[in-house]
């Protein structure tokens, strides 16, 4: 399955939410509207805007994700989260005498690494966990998990308390102690939705917009 790198296109505008369906129950006498889900708990959309692909090879990539068949899925990059992310800071690194490299390559601070230190089953939306990270968690974050059979799927963090966290949308599989959670670079099998934009200005740079939802079938074998 292609991995698709979103951060090459430069996206301006990012939507990444749960969406899903949602029973209007009517309106009681305090003129209140009762609301009732009836999706379990939803599933993953980003819509990315006013992009562009600056490079020949971004250029090209972005050719080929536009030039995908119906249904095709990928396995999205979420990069756009990372400040959001209980990752450190981006610092350059210097030799033992204080000299820059070369080419002033910039180093992450420290990288987060959390485990299960229990098991859940499918659709649980709770979690115990253990690790460390350069910032603690303080709910909002984006983490994926990579499922034995339904590949990698994100899931947002709505409470932390203490080693527990609660997130959203429930597991789409059972894990079991000791599983990884990626924080650093989240992901999640997604297919297109609708049709992506491929003008170009100037004959240079690609305008680049797209929307993905989650992919609800496991990955093909």
């Amino acid at each position: 399955m292609r991995t698709v790198h979103l951060c090459q296109f430069g996206f301006r505008t990012v939507d990444l939410r749960r969406v899903g369906h949602v029973v209007d129950g009517g309106t009681a006498l305090s003129g209140i509207t009762d609301t009732t889900e009836t999706d379990g708990g939803g599933y993953l959309q980003g819509d990315f805007s006013n992009g562009t692909a600056r490079t020949k090879q971004a250029g090209n990539a972005w050719r080929v994700l536009s030039d995908a068949d119906a249904g095709d899925a990928f396995i999205v990059l979420l990069c756009a989260e990372r400040r959001f992310q209980p990752v450190g800071a981006i610092a350059t690194v210097t030799h033992s005498d204080d000299t820059s490299f070369d080419d002033d390559t910039l180093y992450e601070s420290g990288s987060t690494s959390f485990t299960a230190t229990a098991g859940a089953g499918l659709r649980a939306t709770t979690l115990h966990i253990t690790g460390t990270s350069p910032t603690p968690l303080i709910g909002g974050e984006l983490f994926s998990v990579q499922h034995e059979n339904w590949g990698w799927r994100s899931y947002r963090i709505r409470s932390v308390d203490g080693d527990t966290i609660t997130f959203r949308p429930p597991l789409r599989e059972a894990i079991a102690a000791g599983t990884a959670l990626e924080f650093d670079t989240p992901r999640c099998q997604m297919v297109i939705q609708g049709q992506t934009s491929n003008s170009t200005d100037t004959g240079r740079f690609t305008s680049c917009t797209v929307s993905f939802v989650e992919d609800m079938r496991p990955p093909a074998t």
